[in-house]
Order: C-alpha cells, then structure tokens, then sequence
C-alpha cells in the first residue's frame, strides 16, 4: 500500500513538473487576470485557474464523468469479486488468478490507450463538423485493438507455461496459470474491443446507456457465470474465468453495436 501510494503521488508530481516546463503546454493555461496592454489576456506565472469557473459546465463534465466512472467500477469490481471466488476455490487457484491477471492487465493497457485516444479524436471530430469521419475512427480503432488483442492471445495460448515461470517456481500454480491464459486468450479479443468501443462512445458523450451494457455485462452475466461454472461448477477456476469472457463479449457486442447505432448517417 505505501509502495502504491508512494508510486502514484511521485507520478503527479512528475507530470506536472514535465507539462509546467513544456512551452506549448502553457500556452493553453488559464489566463492571467489582467491582460496585456492593448492585448487579449495572456498565460502567466500566477494562471487564474477558476476565474473562468461554471457551475453549470461542472454539472455537463459530472454528467459525464460520473456514469464513466462507474463502468470501471462495474468492472474492476467484476474482477475483484472474481478474486474472492478464486479464493473460495483453493489457494493455488486464487495464485494462479492473480498471475494469470496480471498477464492480463498488462496487455490491456494497449487498448486502453487506444480508447483514451479514440475518446479524444471522435470528440474532437464531432465538435469540428466532421460526422463522417467519426464512424471510421471508432471502428478502425477497435479493428486495430482486435488485431493487437489476436497477437497477445496467441503468445498467451502458446506461451503460458513460460509466462507463469517467471512468477512463481510452483509447479501446480504454473499448470494452472497456463490453463486460465487459454481462457484469457479468448477474453483478451472481447475486452480490447469493449474498452475501445466504451472510449469511442465517451467520445460522442454516450454513457448511461454504456453504463447499464457493463453493469449487465459484469454483474449480470460475469460474475454469476463464473459463480455457476466455477465455484459450484465442474470446471473449476477455468469456469470462473469462462464467466468473465461471457461477459466481457457481451459487452464488446453490444457497445460496438451502440456506436455503429449512434453514428448511422443523418444521427450526428
């Protein structure tokens, strides 16, 4: 926990020192309160952050951010819970989930910066008057997180023995791992497009709907799912995971279906 916390607050401190140094970072600061003489207002050493403060447009980025947090919540809490089953299971089991997780996690974290930059370009599309181009960013993003997610599922079914190696020298908590990557190379395709679609939706400001598709998905299909095919099912930790991918395609499916939904022509 203080290594985490350590870690997560040295980053900001970071961040802000590097975008504080950055020339064409600052030019977008707040303005200065006075301005220059004869001259619109200007950025300045001391930036007047809430001058321009709304309370109405806090309440727009609330009602956007607040159903956006929680189709994370809706998922990481997903996860979690799967953790706890794990553990009902069996120690090596819940090992073998946690490595095998964290596999996972770590190549999800390309699609993840392929939705935060979907968001960013379909966003900026819609508000420069350019309704076509915004179909063909959200579904060449996806295209390209499914052939990215293909590669990964393949080192994970072919690799899984060497992978889970370099976590443990347990024997039992390897074979097992290696099994639970099989599941995880199918998963990886649905969650990469799910993540990238979420992003793309965000983009066009779409999220309560978003957000009841991965309520459904994690907490109406995954978790009882790996409840029923793993905990008190015959395939054990693989069932619990086997509930993930149902869910995880669930919602890949029906948010890509949204946005090709949201952007059929004459809707934007």
């Amino acid at each position: 926990a203080w290594a985490t916390l350590t870690a997560r607050t040295t980053s900001v401190l970071l961040l802000w020192w590097w975008l504080s140094r950055r020339k064409e970072v600052r030019r977008e600061w707040p303005a200065s309160a006075e301005p220059t003489a004869g001259g619109p207002l200007v950025a300045s050493a001391n930036p007047a952050w809430f001058a321009a403060f709304s309370v109405g447009r806090f309440r727009e980025m609330l009602a956007v951010g607040v159903p956006a947090a929680g189709q994370w919540l809706f998922e990481a809490g997903a996860f979690s819970a799967a953790a706890i089953m794990m553990g009902w299971i069996g120690t090596v089991s819940l090992a073998a989930h946690q490595v095998a997780l964290s596999c996972a996690s770590s190549t999800f974290m390309f699609p993840l910066g392929l939705s935060i930059a979907t968001s960013m370009r379909v966003s900026r599309a819609v508000g420069a008057g350019r309704p076509e181009a915004v179909r063909v960013i959200g579904f060449g993003s996806m295209g390209a997180g499914l052939v990215m997610m293909i590669a990964f599922a393949a080192l994970f079914g072919l690799g899984g023995h060497w992978l889970a190696r370099g976590f443990t020298p347990d024997v039992a908590v390897i074979e097992l791992t290696a099994r639970l990557l099989v599941v995880a190379a199918f998963f990886q395709l649905f969650d990469g497009v799910q993540v990238i679609g979420a992003g793309a939706l965000r983009g066009l400001t779409d999220v309560k709907i978003p957000t009841l598709i991965t309520f459904v998905a994690y907490w109406g299909i995954a978790l009882p799912g790996g409840y029923g095919l793993g905990v008190h099912g015959p395939l054990g930790p693989s069932g619990v995971w086997a509930g993930l991918a149902l869910g995880l395609a669930f919602a890949a499916v029906l948010l890509a279906w949204r946005f090709y939904h949201k952007t059929a022509p004459g809707r934007l």
